[in-house]
């Protein structure tokens, strides 16, 4: 059935907005394709977030004409039943979803691409991007390899820590050794009485200074002691 004129401008204003955010816009010749067959694809490309349409070449052209970041694009490989496959986040995704699709079908051929600032890539160069690992692909290797890393680093870090606590409770202990000396209880400390008493050698050699000198009171300390 037969696009009305209104119809043909809705499906033009859809591909160029599809074309103005795709990453990369895969076309592939579908001819020979089951109808049930492209349904499985669309499904399936679904997943990693492409976008396969069936769209009338001279429309796409027209579309191209009108998307500013692609109106330079040389469509003249654009010829025969083609379908195209749009991609807003992965430039690698489109060509997976169809070369995947390919194993099983192939009847798709590819043809080109376009990419996201209008150059028409050849069906060579989009072969050689379906066999590259997807955007998820990439970010989940880079994870993966960065995490080797951070691991390693995040256990030396654990093992420094752990000796450098031991080293703090270390020098912690060692810090209060003398505080506790200097702290002990006043009941530990030579009494006064015991500090001011002289040494008895130095007691004793006035005594006898005395014994020699004053030899008549001794008498008197005799008498003292019948006294008492």
């Amino acid at each position: 059935m037969a696009l009305t004129k209104t119809q043909k401008q809705e499906v033009i204003e859809e591909v160029s907005e599809l074309l103005k955010n795709s990453k990369m816009t895969v076309v592939a010749k579908y001819e020979g394709t089951t109808v049930k067959a492209l349904q499985g694809l669309r499904r399936d490309a679904k997943e990693n977030g492409t976008k396969v349409k069936v769209v009338k070449n001279r429309l796409v052209i027209q579309a191209i004409k009108a998307t500013d970041n692609v109106k330079d694009t040389d469509t003249s490989a654009l010829e025969g039943m083609l379908l195209y496959a749009f991609n807003g986040e992965d430039e690698v995704a489109p060509a997976q979803s169809l070369h995947t699709f390919a194993k099983q079908n192939p009847s798709l051929q590819f043809i080109g691409a376009i990419t996201a600032d209008g150059k028409f890539i050849s069906s060579d160069e989009v072969k050689a991007l379906a066999v590259l690992p997807g955007k998820n692909q990439m970010l989940a290797g880079i994870i993966n390899t960065l995490n080797g890393p951070v691991n390693g680093v995040m256990s030396g870090l654990s093992g420094d820590l752990h000796g450098l606590l031991k080293a703090l409770e270390a020098k912690a202990h060692a810090a209060e050794a003398p505080a506790s000396a200097a702290e002990k209880p006043a009941g530990e400390a030579k009494p006064a009485a015991e500090a001011d008493k002289p040494d008895a050698t130095e007691a004793e050699a006035p005594a006898a200074e005395a014994d020699q000198s004053e030899p008549e009171e001794k008498p008197a300390e005799t008498e003292q002691a019948k006294e008492e």
